[in-house]
């Protein structure tokens, strides 16, 4: 089929609406992702049913409003709530409990954290590294060693599921 990019657009610009209603905080990744910071919104339960109830709303609101369907990522942090959605598709709905993001991403292929690309990847895997679990379970001095002061850390530190970058 041929691309239809200004129906992807009018989608996208839809959906992104539906997104600021939730909150100010609003980082579009592309046309179809985007992070939301339901805490800068007004929400008065943000406990883990009251994120199920806002996200549920907002899946009905985007249906309704463009007839497509959605998977909604919820999480403490960016990485979790990608994670999340990537889990629940399509038209999924995963929020992960806070405190429980190491126990979701340990199971997970090392290639399922941001920033492991192919050759991210072969370097992990030539001293045995596959998994998120392997990539915890280092030493954080030697996934810096081997992948670099900032990279290396960094990937060290979501394997952990700590990850403070704002929306």
């Amino acid at each position: 089929l041929s691309p239809r990019f200004p129906a992807y657009q009018a989608a996208s610009a839809i959906i992104m609406g539906q997104l600021r209603r939730l909150s100010p905080l609003v980082e579009p990744l592309s046309l179809d992702e985007a992070y939301v910071d339901l805490e800068a919104g007004e929400h008065a339960d943000l406990s883990d049913d009251g994120v199920r109830v806002i996200a549920t709303a907002l899946k009905e609101a985007v249906h309704e409003a463009t007839g497509l369907t959605v998977s909604v990522g919820a999480g403490c942090s960016k990485l979790t709530a990608k994670i999340a959605s990537d889990l629940d598709k399509p038209d999924g709905l995963l929020v992960v409990t806070a405190g429980q993001e190491r126990d979701i991403l340990r199971s997970l292929a090392v290639t399922r954290i941001p920033g492991v690309g192919p050759a991210t990847a072969t370097r992990l895997r030539s001293i045995g590294v596959t998994s998120v679990a392997e990539l915890a379970d280092l030493d954080e001095s030697e996934a810096i060693g081997l992948l670099g002061a900032n990279h290396g850390r960094g990937l060290w530190q979501l394997a952990q599921g700590l990850d403070d970058r704002p929306v």
